[in-house]
């Protein structure tokens, strides 16, 4: 799950069948980068054909520098590569690659609400972590703990106008979630939430009146759609609910638009079937 701002959307698509064994062998993937109009209306602005054909996890980082970052991360090999895109949305420059633990999520926070990012990462061996990320694709160690419950599939960063943003963990065989407090310094600070939801497939943040603070969106793939709103301290309020929305959709992505809220964008990868709605 991952929020995409300043009205640009990534799109990646993978080649599976291919021999692996050869570096060149795996510089076979496209990407895109289109701009996302408040209508929905989208133009390309850069495509490419000869991306690794490994990249599991892409996620947007927000920094405070003069361009926002994008982390490849492939989960078989380790391997992290931390991008520029430029304010056209051309691929700019790599500023990392390295190679690090494995991890099953991972998901951009801003716990200090200063507007730029850092990264939490979890392995469904109980282990968490939390590390900051310069502007440069550097990164420092924040946080850390193996304690963790080994049975969170969904985990969601949801902002709030308090003081600290939350963290949705959400376990989809069970159905708990629970939401958590990590303070300014990334530290794992305190529980405020604990339930049992109904079955979810897919959860994500988004901003639909544009306060700075984020509602969840929930789908089921039955066709059951909800929208809750996400009070600061983890309390949660109906808003919205459906039972005949299409039951095929794979990716839920929000997308904030300058001014003008947020849209959702629904895609369904097998039709290759996409529409955004506001």
């Amino acid at each position: 799950m991952y929020k995409i701002t300043a009205g640009l959307l990534i799109l990646l698509s993978i080649v599976l069948t291919l021999d692996l064994q050869s570096a060149e062998a795996q510089s076979g993937g496209s990407g895109d980068v289109w701009d996302v109009g408040p209508d929905g209306t989208i133009s390309q602005l850069f495509s490419a054909d000869n991306w690794f054909t490994t990249w599991d996890i892409i996620v947007p980082v927000r920094t405070n520098g003069p361009n926002n970052l994008v982390l490849f991360y492939d989960t078989a090999e380790r391997t992290a590569q931390f991008w520029n895109f430029d304010a056209q949305g051309q691929l700019s420059n790599q500023v990392y690659d390295g190679t690090w633990n494995a991890w099953d999520i991972i998901v951009p926070f801003d716990p200090d609400n200063d507007g730029s990012d850092e990264l939490l990462f979890y392995n469904k061996n109980g282990t968490g972590n939390v590390w900051d990320v310069a502007d440069d694709g550097t990164i420092s160690l924040l946080f850390e703990a193996d304690n963790w419950f080994t049975t969170w599939d969904i985990i969601v960063p949801v902002r709030t106008n308090g003081p600290n943003n939350l963290v949705l963990f959400y376990d989809t065989a069970e159905r708990t979630a629970q939401f958590w407090n990590f303070d300014a310094q990334g530290q794992l600070s305190n529980q405020v939430y604990d339930g049992t939801w109904n079955a979810w497939d897919i959860i994500v943040p988004f901003d639909p009146d544009n306060d700075g603070s984020d509602e969840l969106l929930f789908y089921n793939k039955n066709g059951t759609g909800n929208v809750w709103d996400v009070a600061d301290d983890g309390t949660i309020s109906f808003l919205f609910e459906d039972n005949n929305w299409f039951t095929t959709w794979d990716i839920l992505v929000p997308v904030e638009v300058n001014g003008a809220g947020s849209l959702v964008l629904f895609y369904d990868t097998a039709e290759r079937t996409a529409q955004f709605w506001s």
